[in-house]
């Protein structure tokens, strides 16, 4: 029978391929490029706030959702991502305030983030 020692150790073990096999899956969506990250993700909706958006995909390959906000006006000291304007609808024919482009939604972008995980930018992701 092992002894309690062993016992932990081996649950560390465990929990280090664990770590490994998720960093592998990792490097499979997300690639570094001169201290970047870059995540495919889908686009699936907005909500516009007086002073911000929020927006919300999800990874391409886990499905996890990603969300961020967006000041509307910048701060100082704050870094504004740089993000398509055409992922919010235009308001030429709607009341009220507007939504997620219908075109834009379910469609593949392409989330930048610096060595600090501030997001950079969104661009459209080409195949």
């Amino acid at each position: 029978m092992p002894t309690q020692p062993q016992n932990h150790m081996k649950k560390i073990q465990i929990f280090a391929l664990f770590v490994s096999l998720f960093c592998v899956s990792l490097q499979t969506i997300v690639y570094a490029q001169k201290g970047t990250t870059q995540v495919i993700a889908i686009y699936e909706n907005c909500t516009v706030y007086a002073g911000s958006t929020e927006y919300a995909f999800k990874n391409a390959k886990t499905n996890e959702p990603i969300t961020f906000s967006v000041l509307s006006i910048p701060e100082k000291g704050i870094k504004i991502p740089k993000v398509p304007k055409n992922l919010i609808e235009s308001t030429k024919n709607i009341e009220g305030v507007p939504g997620a482009n219908p075109a834009q939604v379910g469609k593949k972008f392409k989330l930048t983030y610096n060595q600090e995980g501030e997001l950079l930018s969104v661009m459209p992701h080409k195949k």
